[in-house]
């Protein structure tokens, strides 16, 4: 029996909000273990119509982009952990 890989995935998501300018579906997508992500929107030509595919199903747009939520939050916390190594107290502050 083969292992499970999730280094090539992709996860479709549907947005709930009160927006009207939030996207209607989210994608997640994995490619060799590196994260992506694009918000989708009704695909919709010029003279505003929709764009559907040859069963009537209205299709999506979006633009891929690299997801760096994670990164971002891991970088913030080593922020912050420096500044308390590096931040200054007097030993009389300390009670006991």
């Amino acid at each position: 029996m083969s292992n499970y890989d999730n280094s090539n995935q992709a996860i479709l998501k549907k947005v709930v909000s009160d927006n009207p300018n939030a996207p209607k579906m989210r994608l997640e997508l994995t490619i060799n273990g590196v994260k992506h992500k694009a918000g989708l929107w009704p695909w919709t030509r010029k003279d505003g119509s929709p764009v559907n595919d040859k069963n009537g199903a209205g299709q999506y747009i979006g633009k891929i982009e690299l997801d760096t939520y994670g990164e971002q939050v891991q970088q913030e916390g080593i922020a912050q952990a420096k500044s308390a190594m590096t931040d200054d107290f007097e030993d009389s502050s300390i009670p006991f």
